[in-house]
């Protein structure tokens, strides 16, 4: 994945990673674009003393639009996530 890394104070670069190892209760999100706002840009030079280098930066993230659709089966909760730009594709968590 495409990122930009806060290598050290006052020091952008964009670099490549890898995947994100993801556990059983979690959900992998493909980000189309991400974005910086102020409290990155305060990061940026230290002076906030909560971004410590090496770190990725923005948390502005546009993902494709996915709507949300709960159920209960067996007093089990279900929550599935339909894809609205691709179709009828759907994935169960």
């Amino acid at each position: 994945m495409k990122a930009l890394l806060l290598t050290e104070y006052m020091n952008l670069q964009a670099t490549e990673l890898g995947a994100p190892e993801t556990g059983a209760a979690d959900v992998l999100v493909r980000v189309r674009a991400c974005g910086i706002c102020g409290s990155d840009v305060h990061g940026l030079d230290g002076r906030t003393g909560r971004r410590i280098p090496p770190l990725v930066m923005g948390h502005e993230a546009l993902t494709p639009a996915w709507r949300p659709i709960c159920a209960s089966r067996g007093g089990v909760k279900q929550l599935t996530m339909s894809l609205a730009d691709e179709g009828a594709a759907t994935e169960s968590l």
